[in-house]
């Protein structure tokens, strides 16, 4: 896994609350995107990864299984190989 989603795991986390935690790391990028230097972009565009991996398995969601199919997806496109 690319990302170690498990170190800020939120089980019990509703898809309420885990699209809020997203929709507030997707706002706080954009205005860092804005006025902010590339150390700050990187940096709040992989908190907002984190909360998306971490929305998809407090859904129950097989991130590994998931990964797999949108690799095979990118490898359809030419933009990755396939696993």
């Amino acid at each position: 896994m690319l990302l170690d989603f498990k170190a800020v795991k939120t089980r019990n986390n509703t898809s309420e609350q885990a699209y809020k935690i997203l929709e507030e790391s997707e706002e706080l990028s954009y205005e860092i995107s804005r006025n902010g230097g590339w150390d700050r972009i990187i940096e709040e565009t992989f908190d907002v990864m984190q909360a998306c991996f971490t929305m998809l398995d407090g859904m129950g969601i097989d991130i590994q299984e998931e990964y797999k199919k949108h690799r095979n997806k990118m490898a359809m496109r030419g933009w990755a190989e396939r696993d």
